[in-house]
C-alpha cells in the first residue's frame, strides 16, 4: 500500500490554487471554434446543379439529391446528419460551392436527426420565370437577327 505523503500533496494543492485553471465553464461560456472548423453542413439550394459529385464521393451515403420539379434545375437535398463523419469530401468535390460547413458544434438530439433543405416553391417558380424570359429572348433575338441576303446575280455574258 502506498504511503501519503502530506508534503508532497500541500505543495501541489498550493501551486494549483494560484494557477488559471485549464477548463472553461462551458454551457455558461461559449468557445470559438477554429477557423477550418467542421460543424453543421449548410446546401444553398439556389446555386445547386444537381450534378451528385457530393452523393458520389460521400463514404457514408448520407446524402440524397432528387429534382424538386421536372421542369427546372432545382433540387432537394436529404442530408442525414447523424450518420456524417464530418469528412469534408462533399463540400471539397461541389463544383459550384453550395455546400459549406458552419461553426455549430451543439448538434446533440434525442432522436436521429434528418435535416432536409429543400428548395421552396418560391424559388421553383422564379427558376420557371427565368426560363421562360431566357426562352423569350432568344426567340426574340433569332427573329430580329437580319436574314443572310442571296449573293447577287452574276450577268450572263
Amino acid at each position: 500500500m502506498a504511503k501519503l505523503r502530506p508534503a508532497a500533496m500541500l505543495s501541489e494543492l498550493v501551486k494549483n490554487f494560484f494557477h488559471k485553471p485549464d477548463t472553461v465553464k462551458y454551457p455558461f461560456v461559449k468557445l470559438t471554434p477554429p477557423p477550418e472548423f467542421r460543424g453543421r453542413m449548410v446546401w444553398k439550394a439556389e446555386d445547386c446543379i444537381g450534378c451528385q459529385a457530393c452523393v458520389r464521393d460521400c463514404p457514408t451515403n448520407v446524402i440524397d439529391i432528387i429534382k424538386a420539379a421536372p421542369d427546372v434545375k432545382k433540387f432537394n437535398i436529404t442530408y442525414r446528419m447523424y450518420l456524417c463523419i464530418f469528412c469534408g469530401q462533399c463540400v471539397e468535390t461541389c463544383p459550384v460551392h453550395c455546400i459549406h460547413w458552419t461553426s455549430a458544434f451543439e448538434l446533440a438530439a434525442d432522436k436521429r436527426q434528418t435535416i432536409q433543405y429543400e428548395c421552396s416553391a418560391e424559388a421553383i417558380e422564379l427558376a420557371r420565370k427565368q426560363a421562360a424570359e431566357k426562352a423569350a429572348a432568344a426567340a426574340a433575338k433569332a427573329a430580329a437577327a437580319p436574314s443572310p441576303e442571296p449573293p447577287p446575280a452574276t450577268p450572263e455574258a
